[in-house]
């Protein structure tokens, strides 16, 4: 998704705008995708000639002190790989598919988890709209690859942002070492790409130390702006209040005002 996704949908929108560079707004993943994206010699080059801003609305990028339900039960038991065994081409779908998680996943956490929601995955707050959260559940969650939950899964093991964990024999074949190496945020911090973080106090996926740990990879001549909202959930960007709109919104406008492309 970063490697070729996230390039392929910068260029595509450039070309639909007839315009050289572009801001870009990321949430959650989109952030995570980002991330990698700029780490990769040959994407982050491109990047850089693409992209002047980008705003990471609940950036997730380390996660070793998420309190997310989901994900912390994926790394207390180790479920990442049954879970590919079990559903090889991905989870998180509606219907009979999700049903047969759940149902899976209340036997292996022993009635630890037994309904996958919004708040069990990335938590909700009052800042957001009980009307909007139903919207949303109507669609969320709405599929994901297993391997996805199990790169989720080494960051919530590990205090690190590194790429994916195919074990000590894979790791050697695909990077030469028995550990994955890094992501090279060094391709990154010399791309020029300017940076606006803002966050949410009350987000179980992305906590305030993991978030720490993603600032301190950026010199702070390319960071914009950090803002915490204080009661605003990771999804709170999406189906907040009129009030909590008000509050971000806002902000990011005159960002984007600020950094006219």
């Amino acid at each position: 998704m970063g490697r070729y996704d996230l390039p392929a949908m910068v260029s595509a929108a450039l070309s639909i705008a007839k315009r050289p560079k572009l801001n870009l707004i990321a949430w959650s993943q989109g952030n995570t995708q980002t991330l990698i994206a700029g780490s990769d010699p040959t994407v982050g080059p491109f990047l850089a000639h693409k992209i002047e801003l980008w705003i990471a609305l609940s950036p997730v990028s380390f996660l070793y002190d998420s309190s997310s339900t989901l994900l912390t039960l994926l790394s207390r038991f180790h479920l990442a790989g049954v879970l590919e065994a079990a559903f090889p081409y991905g989870i998180l779908q509606g219907g009979p598919a999700l049903s047969a998680l759940e149902t899976l996943l209340c036997k292996l956490t022993f009635g630890a988890l037994c309904k996958l929601s919004v708040d069990l995955i990335c938590g909700v707050s009052a800042a957001d709209s009980t009307a909007s959260l139903e919207r949303l559940t109507a669609h969320f969650p709405a599929g994901c690859s297993v391997k996805d939950l199990n790169h989720y899964e080494n960051f919530v093991d590990h205090q690190v942002f590194r790429k994916f964990n195919y074990g000590a024999v894979g790791n050697r074949e695909e990077y030469g070492t028995a550990t994955p190496p890094p992501y090279n945020m060094s391709h990154f911090q010399s791309s020029g790409i300017k940076l606006a973080i803002y966050a949410a106090g009350n987000d179980d996926l992305v906590n305030a130390k993991d978030l720490l740990r993603l600032e301190s990879l950026f010199p702070p001549s390319l960071i914009q702006a950090q803002k915490l909202y204080d009661g605003f959930s990771h999804v709170t960007w999406m189906v907040g209040t009129t009030a909590a709109f008000q509050q971000w919104g806002g902000d990011v406008l005159n960002m984007l005002e600020e950094h006219v492309v």
